[in-house]
């Protein structure tokens, strides 16, 4: 899920670092959160098509901690903005 950080991080800093207006700091915030979590389940996908997954628990650990770190993610978006 380091990926997905770091995914969305970079995405932030291409498209939006000086570019988004303070009073647009929620539409900021959701788009990296939404990036995020489109990485981190397109990736649990991934492991299930090609057999890497764990089971049903693993999947559902790592989208837990995928929406942790898209929280972080978020948050340091906005900090640095």
């Amino acid at each position: 899920m380091e990926m997905a950080f770091s995914v969305s991080l970079a995405f932030f800093f291409l498209y939006y670092d000086g570019a988004v207006p303070r009073r647009q700091a929620v539409a900021t915030a959701t788009s990296v959160f939404t990036l995020v979590e489109a990485v981190g389940t397109l990736w649990e996908v991934f492991e299930r098509v090609v057999g890497a997954g764990r089971g049903l628990s693993d999947t559902i650990t790592d989208l837990v901690v995928g929406s942790i770190g898209a929280l972080a993610a978020a948050l340091v978006a906005l900090a640095l903005r």
